[in-house]
């Protein structure tokens, strides 16, 4: 199996990204990977948090709409239409890069290490109902349509007893005095996965950024309502947004060669 392409995000008290991406699968599944880094380590720690939107149009297989994929799934898939929320790594204090816990949950403790996979992954499994046999068996279902992820990364300093400067940095207590929710380990996770999040936003000082905005988008569609839908990939476009008519324009034409579904020829005795 091709390895999976990983976009690598660079950060100087700016953030920066090279791009790379990866088509999805059928129903609806796809990856979009990367890495935040830093060109070279800062005396003092610092926090990379980023704005999350998703924005999606989904259709069942009969052309209805789903207005809540979280309930059509039963939370198989959780995304809240137009809700954003806040995301956020911790980097050490002469390190180049977040590292977390044995549970995957971004740390700045001595044991804590570098993830070799990614640090942020948007995704989606595949699009999947509860049995209709009432036990907890996933089966995947036919839909098409797509979603939108807009992201917006800063990087900010945070308060360091060796390296104090309070009225420029992000307090030491960041996580509870900006009411991000932490993942409790064995519990159910939250829109970001095991990363600290917030509905709310969390109006980080000011003073305590480094430099510019960075744009971390994404777009995703697909059509899996052919013969064979598993055939039917999604398609994933990284740095991009666009309006609904537009992706509805690129659904449209997805199910080709695997996609259309044969009427029955009529027998003439």
């Amino acid at each position: 199996m091709p390895a999976v392409p990983v976009v690598v995000a660079q950060v100087q008290a700016t953030l920066d990204k090279r791009t790379g991406w990866t088509n999805g699968k059928g129903y609806g599944q796809f990856n979009y990977r990367i890495f935040w880094r830093l060109v070279q380590g800062l005396a003092f720690r610092t926090l990379v948090v980023q704005k999350v939107t998703v924005t999606y149009e989904i259709r069942d297989e009969n052309g209805n709409d789903i207005p809540d994929i979280a309930t059509f799934t039963n939370n198989f898939c959780m995304w809240k239409n137009n809700k954003p929320y806040w995301e956020a790594w911790i980097i050490k204090a002469n390190s180049t890069q977040p590292e977390y816990d044995q549970y995957g949950r971004p740390s700045d403790d001595a044991s804590a290490k570098a993830s070799t996979v990614c640090d942020d992954d948007y995704s989606n499994g595949p699009i999947s109902v509860l049995s209709p046999n009432g036990t907890t068996k996933q089966v995947k279902v036919k839909t098409k349509g797509w979603v939108q992820y807009v992201g917006e990364a800063d990087l900010y300093r945070i308060d360091d007893p060796n390296n104090s400067n309070p009225n420029l940095s992000l307090p030491n207590d960041w996580l509870k005095k900006y009411g991000f929710t932490e993942y409790i380990p064995n519990s159910s996770v939250g829109p970001a996965g095991v990363l600290p999040y917030t509905y709310t936003n969390p109006n980080l000082l000011a003073a305590a950024k480094l430099g510019k905005t960075v744009n971390h988008n994404m777009v995703a569609y697909w059509d899996c309502c052919g013969r064979e839908p598993s055939k039917l990939m999604t398609k994933v476009e990284p740095d991009k947004t666009y309006t609904s008519n537009e992706l509805w324009s690129k659904v449209s034409p997805l199910v080709q060669k695997y996609g259309k579904i044969k009427k029955p020829r009529r027998k003439i005795w």
